[in-house]
């Protein structure tokens, strides 16, 4: 993967982190937030999938996500 094709998802839990926005805003680093596609509350099997259908790198703080079986099931998909 090229730098020029990296891009960052911002789960709903990071979406309006200011720090986070500002080192990605400031360094024009790709990057798509959570509430530019889907609602708050969204099930995370849907923008997962949505997300790696595109190989896009997701920053989460949400460690929950590798102890559900069909969270990773959609990831290896």
């Amino acid at each position: 993967m090229q730098l020029d094709d990296f891009i960052l998802y911002l789960d709903e839990n990071l979406d309006n982190c200011k720090p986070i926005l500002d080192v990605l805003l400031n360094n024009r680093v790709q990057h798509h937030r959570h509430s530019d596609h889907f609602a708050r509350g969204v099930a995370d099997e849907v923008w997962l999938e949505y997300v790696a259908e595109r190989a896009w790198v997701v920053l989460t703080k949400d460690k929950r996500n590798r102890y559900n079986e069909l969270e990773r099931v959609v990831l290896r998909q």
